[in-house]
């Protein structure tokens, strides 16, 4: 599960930055600056862990299960008993068919339960493995996302670009971005509306990074939606508060106006 956590915003709605780092807001009511670069580190160790583990548990399973082979059905502790009441009764000759096919099959049905028990136990282990190693990761994949749309100009700082709050941000273009690990590094892909990856303008067949895949994706919305804040008025820009000349003639967008907008338009997200 992911943590109970959110950017600190001023009264304005942007985000609080500490020595260029965001601020996050716990449910309790505490806050604490964090450096996702740092944080991830840990991450790392933990999952270098988590693949150790199953990797012991996958050995151990598979050492289980060559050693099962080697009697072929028979249990060791059932095998040496019979053999002591062999050797006991041998020279009475008092073992008939009867009673060996009995042995073998409580034999049989003994080493099945025990086969049964550790594919059980190994499957537990890896799926407790398999879950935690997902929490680790929705965990990355928060704070990274939400580092990203707190320090981006178009989200941010004393004048943003456009007229979303970082929390708004992560919650309309969150899905257009995602993490990827690899060995130790970590890595925020950019994915427009058809989930294909978005490259970079400046670097040709270079993946874009998050700043440059934003600013691609508000470009492209900006020609449609009035999302780009007035530096004057701090609301959208429409035709509505622009005259003739140019000047501005409504002067103020409130936070109210703003939010019924992202209400209309992205209901299902807020």
């Amino acid at each position: 599960m992911a943590l109970p956590v959110k950017i600190k915003t001023d009264e304005n709605g942007n985000g609080i930055l500490e020595d260029g780092l965001p601020v996050f807001e716990f449910d309790d009511g505490s806050t604490s600056v964090l450096d996702v670069a740092g944080a991830f580190k840990g991450f790392d160790q933990k999952m270098a862990n988590f693949n150790q583990e199953r990797d012991r548990h996958t050995a151990k399973a598979k050492e289980l299960k060559d050693q099962l082979k080697k009697y072929n059905g028979v249990d060791i502790d059932k095998y040496n008993e019979g053999m002591e009441k062999i050797k006991a009764i041998a020279d009475q000759k008092l073992l008939d068919e009867s009673g060996a096919e009995s042995l073998k099959k409580s034999m049989r049905s003994i080493f099945e339960e025990e086969l049964q028990g550790v594919h059980g136990q190994y499957k537990k282990t890896l799926t407790e493995k398999d879950e935690a190693i997902n929490d680790l990761n929705s965990i990355v994949y928060d704070l990274a996302i939400k580092n990203e749309f707190a320090t981006d100009p178009h989200f941010s700082g004393p004048t943003p670009l456009t007229i979303y709050p970082p929390e708004d941000a992560a919650k309309i273009y969150g899905n257009n971005f995602k993490t990827e690990i690899t060995g130790k590094s970590l890595r925020v892909i950019a994915l427009d509306d058809n989930k294909n990856q978005i490259l970079s303008k400046k670097n040709h067949g270079e993946p874009a990074s998050f700043r440059e895949a934003m600013a691609q994706i508000i470009e492209t919305q900006a020609k449609t939606k009035p999302i780009l804040r007035n530096a004057k008025t701090g609301g959208p820009v429409t035709s509505g508060n622009i005259d003739s000349g140019g000047n501005i003639t409504n002067i103020g967008v409130g936070k109210d106006k703003i939010r019924a907008g992202l209400l209309k338009h992205h209901g299902q997200k807020f």
